[in-house]
């Protein structure tokens, strides 16, 4: 039951090792039919309907636990959910209705994250003492939002996005500069050489490991277990500590069922990320 699990991982964050990006990429890859968070829809928990996920509130980074169950009881009743409705009837914050906008939660209503954001700003009040009179006002025709600028905002406010992988945005830049997708990189034969690209989200130190770095990638096609040996570490510790998109080389190795690349090369190629908003799980 690969959507239950889901969410119940979801439902106990934080926990684990992987964070609700990987969790929820890695259901999308098994089938599982993922929703958006949706105030029409959406309780404080993740939901499973009919064997299709919805995403909850709990995952809209600010959004307060109080103000998330006035919105569901108000819903409950009957309530109106556009942006008026919930600012001068229900009173909601203006942090809450910014936060539910840019998390995408009003969008269903509204048009788009752009025309919601629009929405919210004009149901709040004007910091002025002065009357002013109510002038009917027609939402402008504002630009569609890119999937790009999308990806951005999802991963900003949820953590994670349903649209594509930040990496496919950067597919083109990525293979110019000679690396290859992982799931390319898996393909190949035990101990070829090869380069890949990919998101830092774990990086591990053992103990018992005398020095060696452990790090996991991820792109739009897959993850890949990176080694890189203690005599490599100190040479490229500004990366290993604080990069957030890497490419490396080196080569394939399997054992069994088990697989990994030993890095031999690196390059920190965060700055490709511009503002996106990535987390990884740093020596746990």
């Amino acid at each position: 039951h690969p959507a239950i699990f889901t969410a119940a991982l979801l439902n106990s964050q934080p926990m684990g090792f992987y964070a609700p990006a990987q969790i929820v990429q890695e259901a999308q890859r098994r089938g599982v039919e993922v929703l958006s968070v949706d105030i029409c829809h959406s309780d404080w928990d993740c939901q499973v309907q009919d064997g299709v996920l919805r995403l909850g509130l709990c995952l809209i980074k600010g959004l307060s636990p109080k103000e998330a169950e006035r919105l569901l009881h108000w819903r409950a009743q009957g309530g109106a959910l556009h942006s008026e409705a919930l600012r001068h009837g229900l009173g909601l914050s203006a942090a809450a209705l910014h936060q539910l906008a840019y998390a995408g939660a009003l969008s269903s209503l509204h048009g788009d994250r752009h025309q919601a954001l629009w929405a919210v700003q004009g149901s709040l009040p004007l910091p002025t003492a002065l009357p002013m009179p109510v002038v009917p006002e027609q939402a402008p025709a504002l630009p569609a939002e890119t999937s790009a600028a999308a990806c951005i905002a999802d991963y900003q406010q949820l953590g994670l996005s349903l649209g594509p992988h930040p990496l496919h945005f950067l597919r083109k830049w990525i293979a110019q500069s000679g690396y290859r997708s992982i799931a390319e990189v898996r393909m190949q034969h035990h101990g070829r050489p090869d380069r890949l690209a990919g998101l830092v989200t774990h990086r591990q130190r053992p103990g018992t490991a005398h020095g060696t770095v452990f790090l996991t990638l991820e792109d739009e096609s897959g993850m890949i277990n990176v080694i890189v040996w203690p005599q490599r570490v100190e040479g490229w510790r500004r990366a290993l500590l604080q990069g957030r998109l890497l490419g490396v080389g080196g080569r394939l190795e399997r054992q069994g069922a088990s697989l990994h690349f030993i890095a031999d090369a690196m390059e920190d190629l965060s700055p490709w990320l511009g503002t996106l908003s990535t987390r990884s799980r740093d020596f746990h």
